[in-house]
């Protein structure tokens, strides 16, 4: 047998009798932790961000939110199944009094009787051209949408 295989088979049985403790371990662990500390600075499983500056950036978020709420003023919505129209403006210059609210309304309603199902308008509103806020677009949309309650039909049709 060559000298070789002689150390093999003698570093085999050695390493099968020799064991480590589990305290060098965590020994071994705890130096390794306490040495990255010292060289990166800080701990890195502590978070990086305390109370003060996550309530300063929670109040800038809710200041910012509420100016963006605050700038959109709505004016009506109407709704029917899952079809809605709303109509809202960017700004607070518009201020539609209950006749022009109540004639609006009575002329869309007027217009949605008169479509066939399935059938699309748009609304002009003469009196409204000169409101700012409108842009000179008075337009109002108005469908009267065909409602398939059954599945299987809907699938059939198309």
């Amino acid at each position: 047998m060559s000298i070789e295989e002689k150390l093999k088979r003698e570093f085999g049985q050695y390493k099968q009798t020799v064991s480590c403790p589990s305290s060098i371990d965590s020994r071994m662990m705890a130096l390794y932790r306490s040495h990255n500390v010292q060289k990166r600075g800080g701990d890195p499983m502590v978070r990086k961000w305390n109370l003060s500056k996550l309530a300063v950036v929670s109040v800038l978020a809710a200041v910012l939110l509420g100016f963006t709420y605050a700038g959109v003023s709505f004016l009506f919505q109407e709704s029917k199944g899952n079809i809605s129209v709303k109509m809202s403006a960017a700004s607070d210059k518009l201020t539609l009094n209950k006749e022009q609210l109540t004639s609006i309304s009575r002329s869309l309603a007027e217009v949605k009787q008169q479509l066939q199902t399935g059938e699309s308008a748009i609304l002009y509103f003469a009196d409204l051209e000169g409101e700012e806020v409108l842009r000179g677009k008075p337009l109002f949309p108005v469908s009267d949408p065909a409602v398939n309650g059954d599945l299987e039909d809907w699938k059939l049709i198309r």
